[in-house]
């Protein structure tokens, strides 16, 4: 997300009853998770640290510019007809974008660091779009899966600012998770096709199957990895001690 486009529109989230309408949304994002073990935001910050916790504000935030609520209004609608005169016509263009796009999950390939990459979706198919990134491209590496939105500026396909790197765990724990919704929605037993509107409707999963297998990968690694020998025993630590050879230049090493 690119902060300095998306000022205005964050402030704006003080004005009328927005600010509750948004706590829905990122409660739907990362609720569960705070519930399931009794946390703050602010506790999760310092888990995870502040920087990939402001990462998920910003999936909730992205999803929160898509809502349509029952009063028929949209804030991104409202800001631009408001304070859409405060907005050149780049940031209000990448705020309409914002507002369309749905998260989904993408392989991506190609990758030119600091230019380019191709992401393909995962999920609806169809061929891969090249993006024209600079950040993403320095860390990510060949068939590396994301969760992300594609979204338009300035005639080039770019990335949202909430990117979530899905490790293969996290990518079996969505199609599992996917499954299970759409199966119960459309009553069938093949793996249901994922459209436009249903990844729009299912975007909260995204953030909540990222964050709980990257809170249980944390928890495993706290505990530390199960070591075996050839034979499949346990290892066993040992201190051993070794007498020095007293040097032949003296104390001097």
């Amino acid at each position: 997300m690119a902060a300095d486009e998306l000022t205005g529109l964050i402030r704006y989230l003080g004005q009328e009853d927005w600010q509750d309408r948004f706590g829905e949304v990122l409660g739907d994002h990362i609720g569960p998770v705070l519930e399931a073990g009794d946390i703050t935001f602010e506790d999760l910050a310092e888990m995870i640290g502040p920087d990939v916790a402001m990462t998920l504000w910003g999936c909730a935030f992205e999803d929160f510019l898509g809502q349509d609520w029952d009063d028929g209004r949209n804030f991104v609608d409202v800001y631009l007809k408001r304070r859409g005169w405060k907005e050149g016509p780049r940031n209000s263009a990448y705020m309409r974008a914002l507002k369309a796009s749905v998260m989904s999950l993408y392989e991506v390939s190609d990758i030119r660091p600091g230019q380019s990459l191709m992401a393909r979706d995962l999920l609806r198919g169809g061929d891969p779009v090249m993006l024209h990134e600079g950040t993403a491209t320095r860390t990510l590496r060949q068939w590396d899966r994301i969760a992300a939105r594609l979204v338009s500026s300035d005639g080039k396909t770019i990335l949202a600012g909430g990117l979530l790197a899905y490790s293969r765990g996290a990518c079996e724990d969505l199609a599992t998770n996917l499954y299970k919704v759409l199966r119960k929605r459309r009553g069938t037993a093949e793996f249901p096709k994922v459209d436009t509107q249903t990844l729009r409707e299912l975007a909260p999963m995204f953030t909540l199957t990222w964050l709980f297998r990257t809170l249980e990968d944390m928890a495993r690694q706290m505990d530390g990895p199960a070591l075996f020998n050839g034979d499949g025993d346990d290892l066993v630590l040992h201190e051993v001690c070794f007498s020095l050879a007293k040097s032949p230049f003296g104390n001097s090493l």
